[in-house]
């Protein structure tokens, strides 16, 4: 199976529908790919990584934060061979655009405080 078959074998087994959007999103900053993907009723960010151990360690990251109730995006499904996975859709903005768009790096260190101080 290709890059595209597996994210839709591992979406329709999370969502139970066919995708019928599919957008390639730009790289950022590592070896995966990022697909936004849709369907009547749910959406998600698939992500596709060659590098098991990469992947493993991201998506036990993602977990153990958003148990701490830290603002990252929920792993939906995870495939079996641990090289795709569906991840919740934030948007398109990111976390640095978002910061070099404040500019001020008090207002950044308002923002950044409360989280780091947790932990």
């Amino acid at each position: 199976m290709n890059i595209k078959q597996r994210i839709s074998a591992l979406y329709k087994d999370w969502s139970g529908e066919e995708i019928i959007n599919y957008e390639i999103m730009p790289q950022s900053g590592s070896y995966r790919q990022y697909f936004r993907v849709s369907s009547k009723f749910s959406n998600a960010v698939a992500v596709y990584n060659e590098d098991k151990k990469e992947n493993h360690a991201f998506i036990e990251f993602s977990k153990h934060f958003l148990s701490k109730s830290l603002p990252v995006p929920e792993i939906f499904a995870v495939d079996n061979h641990k090289q795709v996975y569906l991840q919740q859709d934030l948007g398109n903005t990111t976390l640095l655009q978002y910061m070099e768009n404040i500019g001020n790096e008090e207002i950044q260190t308002i923002i950044y405080y409360p989280y780091l101080k947790r932990y």
